[in-house]
This record gives C-alpha cells, sequence and structure tokens, in this order.
C-alpha cells in the first residue's frame, strides 16, 4: 500500500489536523459538511490513515451502550509533504504542497491562505505549460 493519500483521506487528514482535541468517527462524520459520507466509507479511510501511520487511536468514549476509539493525527502536515516528496519528487504536481509546507513552517496558516496558494502555483504551471506546450 503506497504512503499517498487518496483525495478522502487527505480530506479527513486536513480535519484532523485543525482539531486540538481526538475526535471519533462519528465526530468526523458530523465535521464533513460539503458532502455526505458514509459511516462504512469514513472508517474504511480511517483504517487505511491508520495502517499508514498517518492516525493514531488516543482513548475511547463511551456511546450509549458501545465505545468508539477517537483519533489524532500523528504526523504533522509538514512531515507529510516530507514523505510525498520522497515519493514523487518535487515536481509540477507537487510544488504547491512544497510550497504550502514551506509557507507552513514558518506562517501560521489557515484554509484560505492554503486555497490561495495552490490556486496561485496552479496559474504558474499553466503559465509555463501554455509558454513550453
Amino acid at each position: 500500500m503506497g504512503k499517498i493519500m487518496n483525495k478522502r483521506e487527505d480530506k479527513l487528514m486536513h480535519l484532523l489536523w485543525r482539531q486540538k482535541e481526538s475526535v471519533s468517527i462519528d465526530d468526523m462524520q458530523k465535521k464533513i459538511t460539503d458532502e455526505k459520507i458514509s459511516k462504512a466509507t469514513l472508517f474504511k479511510a480511517v483504517q487505511s490513515l491508520y495502517k499508514k501511520g498517518y492516525i493514531k487511536v488516543t482513548g475511547f468514549e463511551q456511546t450509549t451502550n458501545t465505545y468508539a476509539r477517537k483519533f489524532k493525527a500523528a504526523i504533522s502536515p509538514e512531515e507529510y509533504d516530507v514523505i510525498v516528496v520522497r515519493e514523487r519528487g518535487i515536481n509540477l504536481q507537487t510544488m504547491d504542497g512544497f510550497m504550502v509546507a514551506m509557507l507552513g513552517s514558518d506562517f501560521d496558516l489557515d484554509d484560505e491562505d492554503e486555497k490561495w496558494i495552490r490556486e496561485e502555483m496552479r496559474k504558474v504551471r499553466e503559465h509555463f505549460e501554455s509558454k513550453n506546450g
């Protein structure tokens, strides 16, 4: 299994990176408001992230008559970007994540900052692709 996250895993990791406290799968499902994700799909993504070592179990919470695991990110966004660079190298497709990581190591970036950086890097790529194309 590769160490690069798919889109759903990436979305969950960004959610976990923003959380101060550990969260359960139910908590994750409630916090994802822009799309409907079934609990089974969410569980599968969480299991994959756990197997990759990107999240860790930090405890349990009782819900009615069952216990739910609580999760927290085991790596930082910058640590993940290092993994991506090692797996893929730095190229036009990975440069935006690299820029986010570099700026994120010096500045406190929020989601809007990250979106802006990625959009600007997309424009840079398009400029050079059209120029050399």
